[in-house]
């Protein structure tokens, strides 16, 4: 393959390529390396603890046949399963463009590798007193990648600090933030029903709270509406503020509230006996919300009705007016809503939902007596907040130095190879205003499965998550990180992998900032290169989800893919970099983040565009069929991987499914749901390879399947 595109001579940045094994595994050499030395090392560990210890596998064990054969037994199922793992999908290759995986970093498949050679538990300290160590490490390093801050002086005031931890993935991150959202909503009605419960608490009786609608007012005197409007952070404030006002300890409150929280008593019995004449509180999130909240809701026996999906907007964005008509009809039915759940880069389009208007929007409702907790699913997006981030070293219990993780030497004030657009600076660099924040390493992180991540601007907010056994569990609770959250075990092994890959590739502009503002740049240059694909037939085009913007120059669509054809693709990389105007406009194409959809249409045989939605729909799945792999193996790997998703009006709400059939369809086509080809453009380097940019191939491979299905269903159609 052979393109007069050159690669980037001028980017003078070259560390990317030392952090993963490479298509072609160009770094073996290095990884094992590296993999031995891990491997020595723990040898050599071994061999040291207490060196006066006898030898069991001595020479003669070794030399005996049957050890021998079971040498030769284990080589033999190995081979087996080395070559029964090619057919595993080839996340590696610059033709996989398919899923919201790729290459994971060699540094964190090195800290996985000597982390799981010691198998630590990070369910206890006791079991993981290295690991669980590097996991507070790590969960305080994506806790300042995301935006939260850490008291520097709290002489004055208390300081609300955050909080993060591991989990197994986004899944089980997201139930955990709305199992706590769940149970801190009932937090001040059980503390109150303490405090007549209990005379040992009695002076504690004229404690009082600031009610965003009226003031400061005395707990005793709220009605059920009110308890369960209070802001999170008073309610988490209030254990420590009746052990400093009226001297009863703070643990001593929050043993007596148990007795009357909602995981002592029942979600049932807490409305029962808190709600008054309320209705159940709900959830409020996108359509497109991730899958797991549908789980959520059953696991925390909520039910399907208390998750109350708002159509989105065009971008697929959640829409602000239905959510603020929403947040009124609760107003006025007197309906407590737990929290709002955000997407910040949805699974199907990478569409980041508005949320600096959403807080801003809670701040206006307290003022008239709704209060509710913002929950950021960031699982795709949140680490596309490192290219927000100044550089700056790890965190290590409160000091801000960590031996080898110090800042990157590179200018931090060098420019990125595209940034985000306004829309995603503003609302990734807003991620601090949740109250938790799901953000998973194993996706826009590079790091091995399982890897998901939790974090929390308050960190009391871990507490509801708390339940300690005593054989398991000793002394300080901060240490025993394992205690909180939804998981029991989990592997140490994890923590070392992403402790090491953020050691080295610092979660900031020098780091992976680089990788990322790399893939927005293939993913924007993907985007202008679908635009322009069908030119050469005429007999299909392809129409990307996210449309072209309106402010750019010309009249027509037409025209305006004519000027993004000047600037970007008739431009090479370095031209582009050195054009103003191009970069600008980079900015403002495609989709929020680096997932793409996009459907084929065709011209029928009198030739006419089709404007019928289910033959769009066989279409596209057609073309998803041969450009993914065959699970049973019985047809070859195709040339190019891609995935496919369907875009319902139940889901997205009819203004956005409407607006994308009128254009891929015709003006006034209706549809209840659109079947797209998805590309998830994780590659920083499809764009640049020694042999030019590699989107050369990908097209081909693409208009080359295009036609071929074209040519398969011509008189089907």
């Amino acid at each position: 393959m052979r393109s007069p595109v050159p690669p980037l001579p001028e980017s003078g940045d070259r560390r990317p390529e030392a952090w993963f094994l490479g298509p072609k595994a160009e770094n073996a050499e290095a990884f094992e390396d590296f993999v031995l030395a891990a491997l020595r090392d723990h040898a050599e560990f071994r061999r040291r603890y207490h060196t006066d210890d006898p030898i069991h596998v001595t020479d003669a064990i070794r030399a005996h046949a049957d050890f021998q054969a079971e040498l030769a037994h284990v080589r033999a199922h190995l081979q087996w399963l080395l070559d029964f793992l090619k057919r595993s999908v080839p996340f590696f290759s610059l033709r996989h463009q398919g899923h919201m995986t790729w290459e994971t970093t060699m540094p964190a498949l090195v800290g996985y590798f000597a982390g799981m050679l010691h198998n630590p538990n990070n369910t206890a300290f006791e079991g993981s007193p290295a690991t669980s160590v590097l996991e507070r490490w790590v969960g305080d390093d994506l806790c300042e990648m995301l935006g939260y801050s850490f008291a520097t002086d709290t002489r004055d005031a208390p300081h609300v600090n955050p909080w993060g931890h591991l989990t197994s993935g986004g899944s089980v991150a997201n139930l955990e933030a709305l199992w706590v959202l769940r149970d801190v909503k009932f937090q001040a009605a059980a503390v109150r029903a303490a405090l007549l419960a209990h005379d040992e608490l009695a002076p504690a009786r004229a404690v009082t709270v600031t009610v965003s609608a009226s003031g400061v007012r005395p707990l005793l005197d709220l009605d059920p509406w009110s308890l369960l409007n209070l802001p999170l952070d008073v309610v988490l404030a209030l254990p420590g503020r009746i052990e400093r006002e009226f001297g009863i300890s703070a643990e001593q409150v929050t043993a007596r509230a148990e007795t009357h929280s909602v995981r002592q008593i029942g979600f049932a019995a807490a409305c029962t006996r808190y709600l008054g004449a309320s209705h159940a509180p709900l959830f409020i999130t996108s359509g497109a919300a991730q899958h797991s909240l549908d789980k959520a809701m059953s696991i925390l026996g909520l039910g399907a009705d208390a998750l109350h999906h708002l159509e989105t907007d065009v971008h697929g964005r959640l829409s602000l007016d239905r959510l603020r008509e929403t947040l009124e009809r609760c107003i006025e039915q007197k309906r407590p809503v737990f929290g709002v759940v955000l997407n910040m880069g949805s699974t199907e389009l990478s569409a980041i939902d508005p949320i600096v208007a959403t807080h801003a929007l809670r701040e206006k409702m307290r003022a008239r007596g709704l209060d509710f907790g913002i929950h950021a699913d960031a699982a795709w997006g949140g680490y596309f907040a490192s290219m927000l981030r100044d550089d700056y070293s790890m965190r290590r219990d409160g000091q801000r130095e960590v031996e080898g993780s110090s800042a990157p030497t590179r200018d931090p004030q060098a420019p990125l190879i595209v940034p985000l657009s306004a829309h995603a600076s503003r609302e990734i660099g807003a991620l601090h205003l949740a109250d938790t924040v799901t953000a998973d390493p194993h996706k826009s992180g590079y790091i091995p499965y399982a890897a998901g991540a939790l974090c929390y601007r308050n960190e009391a907010l871990r507490f509801f998550t708390c339940f300690t056994g005593r054989y398991a569990f000793h002394g300080d609770v901060v240490r025993n990180i394992g205690i909180f959250g939804v998981e029991g075990s989990k592997p140490g092994a994890t923590a070392a992998a992403v402790y090491l890959s953020h050691a080295v590739i610092r979660p900031s502009r020098s780091g992976y900032g680089t990788i990322i503002g790399e893939t927005m740049f293939s993913c924007k240059k993907f985007y202008a290169r679908l635009l322009c694909l069908a030119e050469l037939d005429d007999v299909f085009r392809i129409v990307p989800v996210p449309p072209l913007p309106v402010s750019l120059p010309g009249a027509t669509e037409a025209e305006r893919i004519e000027y993004v054809r000047r600037h970007v693709l008739g431009h090479d990389n370095s031209q582009m970099l050195r054009d103003p105007e191009a970069c600008r406009l980079l900015t403002t194409l495609g989709p929020d983040l680096n997932i793409l959809s996009y459907a084929v249409n065709f011209r029928r045989d009198d030739g006419t565009w089709n404007t019928n939605p289910d033959a769009a729909n066989r279409l596209n799945l057609a073309l998803y069929e041969r450009l993914s792999l065959d699970l049973a193996g019985e047809r070859p790997a195709p040339p190019l991987i891609l995935s496919s998703t369907d875009l319902e009006t139940e889901k997205y709400g009819a203004p956005f499914v409407n607006e994308y059939c009128a254009r891929l369809l015709g003006t006034g086509a209706r549809a209840d749901r659109i079947t797209v080809l998805r590309s998830v453009v994780m590659d920083p380097w499809v764009t640049e390879t020694d042999q030019g940019s590699f989107l050369d191939v990908v097209m081909g491979e693409l208009r080359r399947a295009i036609l071929a299905e074209l040519k398969a269903t011509a008189g089907a159609r």
